[in-house]
């Protein structure tokens, strides 16, 4: 069984024996928790360095509606920013905004990245309902309910909801950060003598560097001891870009910021989102302890600083 196959059966089996709704196809499964249907595709298997490798593209239903118009796209960005890992995005096709991630998985990295894909499903589906229900709709939108093939059950679903909740605050209840360390050094290395680092922060907890690439300045901030509203403690990573024309950042190019960056043809992780921050474009990730994984860090930085860079607004 190839490590995508192997991935959704045992997505499958460990949702089917939680009671929930599961609907299987060759490469796609369909699982409601609550009212809320999330969806993880894996794609045909492409060749990278010698590698067979697939991507796994996580996508929860948040609302349904018409197109997002500035106010609904600024009122979804300031929703974003009690995320984690997940994008907010607008989905012509089907007329529903959704919470994506995407995620690369092949034979070397099988067993730390299946737990981290399983525990981010969870993650994204349990902030999803967290997002449509402690919350008020954008103006316009509505919760983007659908019905299961077997229907809820509700009591079944409740109990795993709050376990799964209940974990992951236990694993960020403590300030003692798996992140800190190595995995900060790491970020300092590839950043390299681009960057200039300020100085008087504890450097095993926090990383704040400002850094010049191709003649553009950009800011980059790590912390491995943040503290999430909802979640506890985890790594934060923002790169803050400069923008050069402050008309062509508005809301519903954040969205289009954030659809781009799921999109199923790119063959790379996709993790975090696109926000403002102090009136500049930045991309966010947030990481709660319980997804630590001693590989992530270095992967996931990388691909961060070569989207910031190549998403750039140059107009």
């Amino acid at each position: 069984m190839n490590p995508a196959d192997s991935l959704l059966s045992k997505l499958q089996t460990g949702i089917e024996n939680d009671g929930h709704a599961v609907s299987r196809s060759d490469r796609t499964l369909d699982w409601w928790s609550g009212p809320l249907r999330q969806r993880i595709t894996a794609s045909k298997p492409y060749e990278s360095n010698d590698i067979s490798v697939t991507s796994i593209h996580i996508q929860t239903d948040l609302f349904r509606g018409p197109p997002p118009s500035e106010e609904i796209a600024k009122e979804l960005i300031d929703l974003s920013h009690t995320g984690d890992v997940s994008a907010i995005f607008y989905d012509e096709k089907t007329g529903l905004y959704k919470l994506g991630i995407r995620l690369t998985l092949h034979e070397e990295n099988y067993d730390w990245m299946n737990i981290f894909i399983i525990r981010t499903a969870f993650l994204q589906n349990s902030t999803a309902l967290r997002m449509v229900f402690s919350f008020d709709a954008p103006n316009g939108l509505s919760v983007a309910e659908s019905a299961s093939p077997k229907g809820l059950n509700k009591d079944k679903y409740d109990s795993n909801l709050k376990e799964f909740t209940q974990a992951i605050r236990k694993a960020g209840a403590s300030s003692a950060s798996p992140w800190e360390g190595k995995e900060l050094a790491f970020i300092k290395d590839i950043l390299g003598d681009k960057a200039s680092f300020e100085t008087g922060i504890n450097e095993m907890k926090q990383l704040c560097a400002i850094v010049k690439s191709s003649g553009i300045t950009f800011k980059v901030l790590a912390d491995a001891d943040t503290k999430h509203p909802f979640w506890g403690h985890g790594l934060t990573i923002m790169i803050m870009c400069p923008n050069k024309n402050e008309n062509s950042i508005s809301p519903t190019r954040i969205l289009t910021l954030n659809k781009d960056h799921c999109q199923p043809t790119e063959p790379r992780n996709a993790t975090g989102f696109w926000l403002f921050a102090g009136g500049e474009l930045a991309h966010f990730l947030f990481l709660p302890n319980a997804l630590h994984q001693p590989a992530l860090t270095n992967i996931i930085f990388l691909e961060k600083w070569g989207l910031a860079l190549a998403h750039l607004p140059s107009s």
